[in-house]
């Protein structure tokens, strides 16, 4: 999956005989997950996709696709093309999809990000799968019974790769080259008008949850747009402990060398941010008595993601240039 955290998925046991149907259905219409099986001539055309689990033949028009991986329904909205259905963080609900929780609306919800529910990707019926190598392959075999499986790669957090990678699967190449280069073009403007608001002055992020305080570096998720895309100021903290990490763990007694003149804040937890604010320690980080503390949402900030990258961003505009 996408999103920074993720454990590998259980396999569920009480489905099989709903993975049998599919793998019967599935067989008479002569695909298989592998891409090498005949199949009949009167069913939709095939091309063959290369992806993290192997070759696959998929369909050069899939109508029906279920996206198991955040950063796969993320891609396929970037790119226009409505998922037939999707996971999400709890499974149950929409709240991890918040910034295109529009888009998504008459969408089916097929379990969560780390444990798809097999049963409900089985009655979708969809005739493609797009699933993620690290979150899912574990069952990637029993997605294959039920339609054609893709899983993606990791892309160590460049979101780039990754919508040009499903954007491969889906024979989108030239529509995705147009939409980074739509995104290049978004974040060079807000580049200069940050540069304006806040000259040198320096941003941080920092992720509180009620183990550790994450804060980020960077590599991989947040740093390469803070400090690459919008070219904003890395504080001396940040440069000397996570300058080529996506976080490091920082003890309460080193908040105070936290020298960053923005700050912003991702809070999971239950009370440990309170417990934080209160401290005298808070107070020597820069950002916090100029007031320059803000908040950070988490399907935007620790995603792998085009829209929720566009989304930072405006976050990042609304708060500095207020």
């Amino acid at each position: 999956m996408a999103t920074e955290g993720m454990t590998q998925i259980k396999k569920p046991l009480a489905i099989f005989g709903i993975l049998a149907m599919s793998l019967a259905m599935f067989t008479a219409c002569g695909e298989s997950g592998s891409g090498g099986d005949e199949r009949d001539a009167d069913g939709p055309a095939m091309r063959t996709v290369e992806h993290a689990m192997g070759e696959t033949e998929v369909p050069e028009e899939p109508e029906r696709v279920a996206a198991l991986d955040n950063g796969a329904t993320d891609a396929m909205l970037a790119l226009g093309v409505e998922p037939a259905g999707v996971t999400t963080f709890t499974g149950t609900d929409f709240e991890s999809y918040e910034y295109v929780e529009e888009e998504l609306r008459g969408v089916e919800l097929l379990g969560q990000f780390v444990e798809p529910n097999l049963e409900a990707v089985a009655n979708l019926g969809p005739d493609l799968i797009v699933a993620s190598e690290g979150s899912h392959g574990e069952i990637y075999n029993e997605l294959t019974q039920v339609a054609p499986t893709v899983a993606m790669e990791d892309t160590n957090g460049d979101f780039r790769e990754y919508v040009r990678n499903v954007g491969a699967v889906l024979a989108m190449e030239d529509e995705v080259e147009e939409r980074v280069e739509e995104y290049e073009r978004e974040a060079a403007e807000a580049a200069e008008n940050l540069e304006g608001a806040v000259g040198d002055e320096s941003v941080a992020f920092l992720r509180v949850t009620s183990e550790d305080y994450r804060l980020y570096g960077n590599d991989r998720l947040v740093g390469p747009i803070l400090y690459g895309d919008l070219g904003l100021e890395i504080p001396s903290l940040v440069e000397e402990l996570a300058a080529d990490e996506n976080y490091v763990e920082i003890s309460l007694e080193r908040v105070p060398d936290l020298d960053a003149e923005h700050l912003f804040v991702l809070d999971q937890t239950d009370d440990e941010m309170e417990e934080l604010t209160e401290s005298p320690l808070w107070q020597s980080v820069p950002a916090v008595p100029q007031g320059n503390v803000y908040p950070a949402g988490r399907d935007t900030w620790i995603a792998v993601g085009l829209l929720a990258s566009e989304s930072m961003i405006e976050d990042i505009e609304e708060a500095l240039m207020d």
